[in-house]
């Protein structure tokens, strides 16, 4: 048996593999279909910014500034409220949530599109241990930004230039104003 362990996991990793299974966030980058953005926040050097432009060059994407269109990060905006309380009233989960809202506007500042996108968690809250309660809440909100840039990613996906272009041609048309290539 002991002989025989080494192979099965050998062929159930192959097998799995063959069927195009991968943990989410670990396969190729996808690619986006957008030549070059610039990237405009107010915290150039925090993590979320870090793991945005990090995304957008392993997806192809240029992140150079002036380019044509901009995509523009708003303030991360992370709350907590409690889920559950114990017998003794006090709280025994928390929800957190994460919200990052963001722009994508023309090379001069008209506005193409925006949304906001949002992840929500459960923490437990351990009395018996609020230091591991809190490391777990770090790590939550970890996975949540990590999950914030999966799910721009995938609104970035379905962008084209032609839908840009679009876009650009719609707003410039609502302003009085002449587009810009």
């Amino acid at each position: 048996m002991k002989r025989c362990l080494p192979a099965l996991l050998i062929a159930a990793t192959t097998l799995v593999s063959a069927c195009g299974f991968h943990l989410r966030g670990s396969g190729d980058a996808a690619h986006l279909s957008v030549p070059e953005l610039s990237l405009s926040t107010r915290n150039t050097y925090d993590n979320l910014t870090t793991s945005v432009r990090r995304m957008l060059e392993e997806g192809g994407v240029r992140v150079v500034p002036g380019a044509g269109y901009k995509l523009v990060l708003g303030d991360l905006q992370e709350t907590r409220r409690t889920a559950s309380y114990t017998l003794n009233t006090r709280s025994a989960e928390y929800e957190l949530t994460s919200r990052l809202p963001f722009e994508i506007r023309s090379k001069d500042d008209v506005l193409l599109l925006n949304d906001t996108l949002e992840v929500q968690k459960t923490a437990v809250n351990d009395e018996s241990n609020l230091a591991g309660s809190d490391q777990e809440q770090d790590q939550l909100r970890n996975e949540m930004r990590r999950e914030l840039v999966l799910q721009l990613q995938g609104r970035l996906q379905q962008l084209s230039v032609e839908r840009l272009n679009e876009l650009n041609l719609r707003g410039h048309s609502a302003t009085g104003g002449q587009p810009v290539r």
